[in-house]
């Protein structure tokens, strides 16, 4: 497969909706703002747009930014609601407030579906706010960040998830930061991963090295919390309670995926022997909550190439990586192997891995 890379760059930040899973374009800017003709939902709404980081322009800020949101109004004729930045900072997708009173998006957020209750269909939203100076335009077919953010990882390492990053695609998983096993990441996945999130059963503590906190819930995975500094008693406490509090969000978001059927999720494996049984026990019990794919990666052997994929019926695909590549040909390797899987599974279900919806 041939990728094409950036087309050109644009101004616009290609600012839509998705939702329950439709794409919803703007109806065109006015001195008001972005304006959306929506109905009432009942999900959550994502807000996405084109993102960049502006590193790439020489500016000290490494975050990927998408859209930055002032403020929206919802408004269905009889009832109006003026929404303010601040009300939305640190939810999905968005970062922290900043003055004089706004927030940016990393280009896939989350409109919480409470912000819409007490309105009636049809309503308008308008949505005022500003982009980037410019953002990268790509072949829609090939788009490495769609194209990344149609999978779901689930482990062992945070392999997959560094890929993610490379391509600047963010999604936001349970076990993308996260340290488990084959075994324990089926017991969870058959028991729902019962109790997740419960602080009776998580715990915090350096990592080997040192250098880390982890909130450890040793029935299913050691999870990174990304606080490298020393922490006093009081402030570990606190740390280990948010953090619960948002491994209970992750699990409900995971099994909604799951639920849905709508990303592909992928495990890699480390031994050159592809344990096809242990493959489909995963397939398995992520089939005990819904129509997920799976992909299973696996180091390529001699009747192997780096980057193919080879599909094994039922919705189960491995992919060959090689465990000598360098990060760069790590990271071309698998764009090769998910472009591959998606296009595998067909059309239909490509149409499926973009039109993500959330709980």
């Amino acid at each position: 497969m041939v990728y094409h890379e950036v087309l050109y760059r644009d101004e616009d930040p290609d600012l839509y909706l998705l939702v329950e899973g439709q794409r919803i374009s703007r109806n065109g800017p006015d001195a008001d703002g972005v304006i959306f003709a929506v109905s009432r939902p009942s999900h959550d709404v994502r807000l996405r747009s084109r993102s960049e980081r502006p590193g790439k322009f020489g500016i000290p800020d490494d975050r990927l930014l998408g859209f930055c949101l002032q403020s929206l109004t919802l408004n269905d004729g009889s009832t109006v609601r003026h929404v303010q930045a601040a009300e939305l900072a640190e939810a999905e997708g968005f970062y922290g407030w900043e003055p004089p009173g706004q927030i940016w998006t990393n280009g896939d957020a989350v409109l919480p579906a409470g912000l819409f209750e007490g309105f009636s269909s049809p309503l308008c939203l308008t949505i005022n706010g500003f982009g980037m100076p410019n953002y990268p335009v790509y072949d829609e077919a090939s788009d490495p960040q769609v194209l990344f953010r149609g999978f779901l990882s689930l482990g062992p390492t945070c392999d997959f998830a560094f890929a993610q990053s490379h391509f600047d695609a963010e999604p936001i998983d349970l076990l993308r930061w996260a340290s488990t096993d084959l075994e324990r990441l089926i017991a969870g996945l058959r028991n729902r991963f019962a109790g997740l999130g419960d602080p009776a059963h998580a715990t915090l503590a350096l990592n080997p090295e040192g250098t880390e906190y982890r909130l450890i819930d040793s029935r299913y995975a050691s999870f990174h919390t990304m606080v490298f500094e020393g922490l006093s008693a009081d402030q570990q406490d606190e740390l280990r309670l948010r953090d619960c509090r948002r491994l209970a969000f992750l699990r409900r978001k995971l099994l909604h995926d799951l639920g849905a059927g709508q990303r592909i999720a992928v495990f890699k494996f480390h031994s050159p022997d592809t344990p096809i049984a242990a493959a489909h026990d995963l397939l398995a019990a992520l089939r005990s909550i819904g129509p997920s794919a799976l992909l299973i990666l696996a180091p390529a052997t001699g009747a192997s190439t780096p980057g193919g994929v080879t599909a094994h019926g039922d919705g189960l695909f491995v992919g060959n990586f090689d465990p000598l590549a360098t990060e760069l040909q790590a990271f071309a390797h698998l764009r090769s192997i998910c472009a591959r899987t998606r296009s595998l599974l067909g059309a239909t279900a490509t149409h499926r891995v973009e039109a993500l919806s959330e709980p």
